[in-house]
């Protein structure tokens, strides 16, 4: 079902899939607000990120990558000599560069 869009069949199926990370925590107060700002960037800008921007990269768990495509660009980390960033934007930035697409779940 995630690998089967009507209006991208053309590109043939994502190189990534992205699932929405679910949160909780029994701290009280503090826990409640590091889910709710999680909620904030992990559904609401990532829905929008994919659709309509068209512009979601990845962004680490819980997302899958399709081992075939990543393997052919080169695998997932790049590396840079005096930059240490995290390296999953890099996955999704070459799988764009490249002509593959990602799609983001939720159920």
């Amino acid at each position: 079902q995630e690998f089967c869009e009507p209006e991208r069949t053309s590109k043939g199926r994502p190189g990534i899939v992205g699932f929405r990370e679910h949160i909780f925590s029994a701290v009280g107060l503090l826990g409640r607000i590091a889910a709710d700002s999680e909620f904030t960037f992990g559904t609401m800008i990532q829905r929008t990120l994919d659709w309509p921007l068209n512009s979601r990269f990845h962004y680490g768990h819980p997302d899958l990558m399709d081992k075939l495509q990543v393997v052919q660009q080169g695998g997932v980390s790049k590396a840079t000599r005096g930059l240490n960033l995290s390296e999953d934007i890099f996955a999704g930035l070459d799988l764009s560069l490249r002509g593959g697409w990602t799609a983001y779940r939720e159920y």
